[in-house]
């Protein structure tokens, strides 16, 4: 029977949890339905790939699936793609979970197996110092992208995230950002990159002034403003005709 290890390091553990819970869960159901090899899977999955997608097996909506999973990509725990079979997963790194890869007698890049490692003594699998350092590196590496593109489109809770953060900007405007963004499908550049929505929905807000609550926003929705005034004015005249049409001639 085959088995998944997990390493000691509380402080991976941590920073996992506080950022998103259910990202924990999810990269245990990844870690656990991985491939192990060798070859490839009858579900047509590489080593340390797995189908998901069904969130619901997991205790969780939609939502919170898609907001876990992007977690885990920015981190650098997952790769995932989509198939006509649904969402692939790809564990692309063990520091908390290891399913333990069934590599046979062959090297995969040029790396041994941690077996074969251990047995040169040239790995540990518990020196959580050395974990630690290489979480650092992922996050000092996260950082200095954060303001780049991701190259998938925000979920609201996403955006409202990052709201919720240094951005500083309320609920319901992060709301309102991610509503106008889909009804008007503008989430990618002319190339078909993901724009810097984080900074977008910034110059949003401020060019909006600030609004703290829903109803000191003049504009229901982005230069709706001006749009409802023009309609309302040619409504107005146009009432005018009628009214004047429904009048007998004297």
């Amino acid at each position: 029977m085959s088995f998944i290890m997990c390493n000691r390091n509380e402080i991976l553990v941590s920073e996992i949890l506080n950022k998103n819970s259910n990202a924990f869960i999810l990269l245990y159901f990844i870690a656990m339905r991985a491939w192990r090899g060798p070859g490839r899977s009858p579900r047509d999955c590489d080593m340390g790939e797995a189908l998901i997608g069904d969130y619901s097996t997991m205790g969780m909506t939609q939502q919170k699936y898609r907001t876990a999973k992007k977690h885990l990509e920015r981190m650098g725990f997952i790769t995932t793609r989509s198939t006509t079979k649904g969402t692939i997963a790809k564990l692309i790194n063990t520091e908390l979970f290891d399913p333990n890869f069934d590599f046979g007698n062959e090297q995969i890049n040029g790396h041994l197996t941690i077996k074969q490692r251990t047995a040169n003594g040239q790995a540990t699998t518990n020196n959580n110092c050395k974990n630690s350092n290489n979480w650092n590196k992922r996050e000092r590496a996260h950082s200095q992208n954060e303001n780049e593109c991701n190259e998938s489109i925000p979920d609201q809770t996403e955006v409202i995230d990052h709201g919720n953060g240094g951005a500083a900007i309320p609920e319901w405007y992060c709301k309102h950002y991610h509503e106008q963004k889909e009804i008007k499908l503008s989430w990618l550049n002319g190339h078909g990159k993901l724009i810097n929505w984080r900074r977008e929905i910034v110059a949003w807000f401020n060019k909006d002034g600030k609004p703290l609550r829903e109803n000191e926003h003049a504009k229901s929705n982005r230069g709706g403003g001006r749009k409802a005034n023009a309609n309302a004015g040619f409504n107005e005249g146009i009432g005018h005709l009628y009214s004047n049409a429904g009048k007998a001639k004297t």
